[in-house]
C-alpha cells in the first residue's frame, strides 16, 4: 500500500466524510510527502459556485506547477 501512496501525484480528501481509513490514508499521504487536496461535496454557504470550485482546482494546480519545478 506505501508504495501507490509514493507513486500518487496527490491524495483527494473529501473533508466533509472522514473515517477511520481516510484519516488513515491522508496520515500516511503527509509522511510520503504526497500532497493532499482537501475538497467538498457541498458548496460552503459563504461562496458561489465559481469560488468554490476555482478554491479546489487551484490546489491542484499548485501541486502540478510545484511538481513541473523540480522535474
Amino acid at each position: 500500500m506505501t508504495s501507490s501512496i509514493e507513486e500518487s501525484d496527490f491524495f483527494v480528501n473529501n473533508i466533509q466524510d472522514s473515517n477511520d481509513i481516510v484519516d488513515n490514508f491522508v496520515r500516511l499521504a503527509h509522511e510520503h510527502d504526497v500532497p493532499v487536496v482537501n475538497v467538498t461535496e457541498t458548496m460552503p454557504q459563504n461562496d458561489n459556485y465559481k469560488s468554490w470550485m476555482l478554491k479546489q482546482n487551484q490546489q491542484v494546480l499548485k501541486i502540478e506547477r510545484s511538481k513541473k519545478i523540480l522535474i
